[in-house]
């Protein structure tokens, strides 16, 4: 039996209702809202009506779930002149076959009621194993089926996490990982492009961008490839490669970006997004919608273009939380070297990266100690640290990383989109240990001035531009800030930013109007330009924005 043959067969893997129920999660049975379901027909059929189709039109939902994305589409059909005189193919899979009964009878009443001509075929399949089976190893001569591909895939991260097998017996949790293990397996070997960058001990696929290349496979040059996923899509680090497909051999039609706050999906609490793409034609406009929680549209632009070099110093992400205007901003620092062009292993170059993990961190910890340890909670952003409570354990013998006996920046990993400010960073004195809830910078020098200086451009609006524009989930993750852009550290910029670090580390908050001023113009840019950036932070206050404006030191420079 596979994975989910084990889950259907084990009555309590089934107790329970959305995310508590180990089989809904695991299948990835949570439906789309009609909302962004419409919204993906409307963009897809947008697309369709001006693509010269012959014949037939062929259609596939290839994780249909109770069928509803293709049951819109045909209620919508007849909006689009020349789309409801054509014989329409339908297909349908999903490894629910209940849920295909009920998908298959919806579709067939909806069709007849449109009075289409049509066909239907549905399948009960695990859609990964099918589609390699099917078509993955198709001769090269022989084209892909479908003219649309219309899908919302399981969003889960193939890992045999504990709190979710608890339900299962030993037997049946021994079996459940050793098939959920070869899964993982088959699906690195014929979907290379969706796999994450990083894996742990074998595990992190992710499903939805699995069943994205699913969806490219299954669409025909030319063909129209409509999917509902997380908005991570855009911005983690383990899609580059799917994205670097996505931008390179195809054409982002239309992106419809929602925030967690909209709740869209009972128990998911992340952004999510429409993609609307046209397969193997690269190079044309993409619209983007962006709503708020009440899924009011807030923002629209045209035309996004972004050049192949910034996309591939970026690692090809979609900056979606910035406007024309800010893209112009993030391009124009593309000139600048990187943080991680800081970075070696001489005296004096940058080192970043996280010290202990904090996995059972209890276990290591005492009420006294040599070394302080320190969490994320723990730190709040320019502010001086107060001596932590516990310590190193030393009879644990655990390794110390070599990066304590230096300064360091240290800031949250986690820091929610919601917050004002999302790059919370401060600096802590030698021999103090931090967790994995912390990332860590310092250069390998005692010379701390340099220090205090990329403190203050780490802490600034520009620098936290571009990181916001370059992430997807609410982890500030080490390789997000290796990639952001920083102007150079001159003695001349050291001289001015050290006493005002000092001043901010020690509590005083005017100090910080004068950092970010400096650090504005160190990144050229002029109270205009600080003032558009500025836009895309809203927990900024007016009477803060003026302050920063029409500060003097605008003027004396």
């Amino acid at each position: 039996m596979n994975h989910l043959e084990i889950l259907q067969s084990t009555p309590n893997a089934q107790i329970g209702t959305g995310r508590e129920n180990l089989l809904i999660k695991t299948t990835g049975k949570f439906y789309t809202p009609k909302f962004i379901g419409e919204r993906l027909v409307d963009a897809v059929l947008t697309v369709a009506s001006r693509t010269n189709y012959s014949g037939e039109i062929s259609v596939i939902d290839p994780f249909c779930g109770d069928g509803r994305l293709i049951i819109w589409l045909l209620e919508r059909i007849s909006i689009f002149p020349g789309l409801t005189e054509r014989l329409w193919r339908i297909e349908i899979w999903d490894c629910d076959e209940q849920a295909v009964i009920k998908a298959k009878r919806s579709i067939q009443r909806i069709a007849n009621h449109v009075g289409i001509n049509f066909t239907i075929s549905a399948s009960v399949h695990d859609s990964f194993t099918y589609t390699t089976s099917q078509f993955r190893h198709r001769s090269p001569c022989i084209e892909s089926q479908f003219d649309i591909t219309i899908t919302n895939p399981p969003w889960e991260v193939i890992k045999p996490d504990r709190r979710d097998i608890k339900a299962l017996d030993e037997k049946t949790e021994s079996i459940y990982i050793d098939s959920l293990r070869k899964f993982s397996a088959k699906l690195q070997k014929n979907f290379p492009t969706s796999m994450p960058r990083k894996m742990y001990s074998g595990w992190g696929i992710n499903l939805s961008r699995v069943g994205l290349e699913v969806a490219i496979h299954l669409t025909k040059s030319h063909g129209i490839i409509g999917i509902v996923s997380p908005a991570s899509l855009l911005g983690d680090q383990n899609s580059e490669s799917l994205r670097k497909c996505l931008l390179t051999n195809h054409a982002v039609k239309y992106i419809d970006y929602f925030p967690a706050e909209a709740r869209l999906f009972e128990g998911v609490d992340q952004n999510c997004i429409n993609l609307t793409i046209q397969v193997n034609k690269p190079g044309q406009k993409t619209f983007i919608y962006k709503f708020d929680k009440d899924l009011h549209c807030i923002e629209y632009h045209q035309e996004l273009k972004l050049p192949e070099g910034f996309l591939k110093s970026n690692g090809y992400v979609i900056p979606i939380s910035s406007n024309k205007s800010q893209l112009d901003q993030l391009l124009r620092f593309s000139v600048l070297k990187t943080l991680g062009d800081l970075q070696g292993d001489y005296e004096g170059q940058l080192w970043t990266g996280r010290e202990l993990d904090e996995t059972g961190h209890t276990s290591y910890l005492s009420l006294k100690g040599y070394y302080p340890f320190l969490k994320g909670k723990m730190i709040e952003r320019l502010t001086s640290v107060n001596q932590p409570l516990v310590f190193i354990n030393p009879d644990r013998g655990l390794n110390i990383p070599l990066s304590v006996k230096y300064p360091r920046i240290v800031w949250r990993d986690v820091s929610r989109p919601t917050q004002k400010r999302r790059v919370q960073a401060t600096i802590i004195p030698a021999n103090w240990v931090t967790g994995n809830s912390l990332g860590v910078a310092h250069f390998r020098t005692n010379n701390i001035s340099k220090l205090y200086t990329l403190l203050c451009i780490m802490s600034s609006i520009p620098f936290e531009f571009q990181v916001r524009s370059m992430l997807s989930t609410a982890h500030i993750s080490v390789g997000v800030l290796r990639k952001t852009r920083i102007p150079e550290i001159t003695p001349e910029l050291t001289k001015k930013l050290v006493p005002l670090a000092e001043l901010r580390l020690a509590g005083d908050l005017t100090a910080e109007q004068k950092i970010e001023v400096i650090v504005a113009q160190a990144y050229g840019l002029t109270s205009s330009d600080l003032a558009e950036i500025i836009q895309s932070f809203p927990k900024i206050t007016q009477q803060e924005s003026q302050n920063l404006l029409e500060h003097q030191l605008w003027r004396e420079s």
